[in-house]
């Protein structure tokens, strides 16, 4: 499945406006669970560039400023 940047940008702003709660809860899933991985197999190896928005931001020297 090919995303457009149209709809990537779509679901990351979806992403940003839910509580931190529920995000990490999708972090923590995208990060390592089966159900993670069978899905980027169905969709398609452009699903990893929605979940490189949605990772956990960056902490320390690498934070952005």
């Amino acid at each position: 499945m090919e995303f457009t940047q149209e709809q990537i940008e779509y679901m990351t702003e979806r992403f940003t406006n839910l509580k931190e709660s529920d995000k990490e809860i999708l972090r923590k899933f995208f990060r390592g669970s089966r159900e993670a991985r069978l899905l980027r197999m169905v969709m398609g190896p452009q699903i990893m560039d929605l979940l490189s928005e949605i990772r956990a931001p960056r902490r320390g020297i690498a934070a952005p400023r």
